[in-house]
């Protein structure tokens, strides 16, 4: 279902609109935190799966807080899918 995870994804806009790209990070990867540190200092938006809330949780929502982004948990728990985003003023 995700080729390259841990390359760019293209997003998908539909009629009219444009493709987004970010990176798509697997949480499985042992360097997944690093890589997240990374993307989010050059204030990049992130996808990450593979998402565990009891493991990823915590580190998670202090480098949202750290690179002022917001998270938003994938309303579908079994996609295991979180976003961080820039928060918008």
């Amino acid at each position: 279902m995700y080729e390259g995870m841990n390359s760019m994804k293209s997003g998908y806009g539909g009629f009219g609109s444009t493709k987004i790209s970010r990176p798509v990070l697997n949480c499985e990867d042992p360097h997944w935190a690093i890589d997240l540190r990374q993307h989010l200092s050059g204030q990049t938006e992130v996808d990450l799966v593979n998402f565990d809330f009891a493991t990823h949780d915590s580190v998670c929502q202090e480098m949202a807080r750290q690179f002022s982004m917001e998270l938003r948990l994938d309303p579908r728990p079994l996609l295991r899918i979180v976003r961080f985003r820039r928060v918008l003023n």
